[in-house]
């Protein structure tokens, strides 16, 4: 349900920075869990790359993909050795941050791994009570 409101907003986001479009951009979808995100991004025409520390989700998620035909890259990594030697146009973050002990690494492999006019995307659930 979710889906849908993300890749609108990732749309938007886009338009204001002046790319038309997902295709061939490369998205890095760090907590992709089992690929629900990442799979409609490909669909569009992204070049994705998902990681995520659950060894069952990423099972999960490389099963899907193929099964759906669709390339898409995963790796199983802890959060705080992400690396890669390539830039991404877009890294997404989504419900992860809320689980971390350290953000401002995560943020800081973010930089690193970001092209130097990219997008970084987080959203995180709010805790409060109200």
């Amino acid at each position: 349900a979710y889906n849908f409101v993300r890749i609108k907003y990732i749309k938007e986001v886009l338009k204001k920075n002046e790319k038309k479009n997902l295709c061939n951009l490369k998205i890095l979808d760090i907590g992709c869990g089992g690929g629900i995100l990442t799979e409609p991004l490909a669909r569009l025409g992204a070049r994705v790359t998902g990681v995520d520390e659950n060894e069952n989700a990423i099972r999960v998620a490389i099963d899907h993909a193929k099964k759906s035909k669709l390339k898409i890259q995963y790796k199983r990594m802890s959060f705080d050795k992400i690396n890669f030697d390539e830039k991404f146009d877009i890294i997404l973050c989504m419900e992860v941050l809320e689980h971390l002990n350290n953000i401002d690494m995560l943020i800081n492999k973010v930089k690193e791994l970001l092209n130097p006019k990219g997008i970084f995307i987080g959203s995180t659930i709010n805790k409060t009570m109200s």
